[in-house]
């Protein structure tokens, strides 16, 4: 069963290669997959702190349902959609892999309909003031991931952002350059991330 690859399988990524989580703090992760690191981002942040996975997939939002759910694991939010440039609904292609389910590319893809939004409404939503992290993996979308945060990342609301851009070959140098003029500081990327603080 999936919920035994989720306790027994490493994360995709290792987020705190980039920042250490600690107690009291707010991560979030888009293309939360079967929320593997937001499992132990549960334990980390403690009770004051709190996980939000938001994730597209119907059949990957069971598997970290049953997770929450069976562990406890009270400080922790599903958002059930995808990441986009504005609010909508959006084409989403589900395939073999649950790792690489995408925002549908053609329509002769295997697809279902979600909802859609910017990572400022959805923070704005949940009245979260402050993201310590904010880390990301949406299968190609990571360049429309950092425009939709763009009010939260001139406000510097978000303290720190990892984003998986080994998708597309272009993507690190727009990410980089669109951080860069956000005034965010020490940006690099290594190991497929691009890193950047406040």
């Amino acid at each position: 069963m999936c919920l035994e690859k989720v306790r027994s399988g490493t994360p995709e990524h290792n987020w705190e290669k980039w920042y250490q989580l600690k107690h009291g703090d707010v991560y979030v992760e888009a293309g939360a997959f079967w929320g593997r690191y937001g499992r132990i981002a549960s334990r980390k942040v403690g009770e004051t702190g709190k996980v939000i996975l938001i994730e597209p997939s119907p059949t990957n939002i069971v598997v970290i349902e049953t997770v929450i759910r069976e562990e406890n694991l009270a400080n922790v939010t599903i958002i059930k959609k995808a990441i986009w440039i504005h609010r909508g609904k959006k084409k989403f292609c589900v395939y073999g892999n649950p790792a690489g389910h995408r925002l549908a590319a053609s329509s002769d893809e295997e697809v279902v309909e979600v909802e859609a939004d910017t990572i400022d409404n959805i923070l704005d939503e949940l009245n979260l003031s402050q993201v310590s992290l904010l880390a990301a993996d949406v299968e190609g979308a990571e360049v429309e991931l950092v425009k939709s945060c763009e009010r939260h990342l001139e406000d510097k609301k978000i303290l720190n952002i990892a984003i998986g851009a080994y998708h597309n070959p272009l993507n690190p140098r727009e990410i980089i350059d669109y951080l860069t003029s956000k005034g965010y500081c020490d940006i690099k990327y290594e190991d497929g991330v691009v890193f950047g603080h406040v």
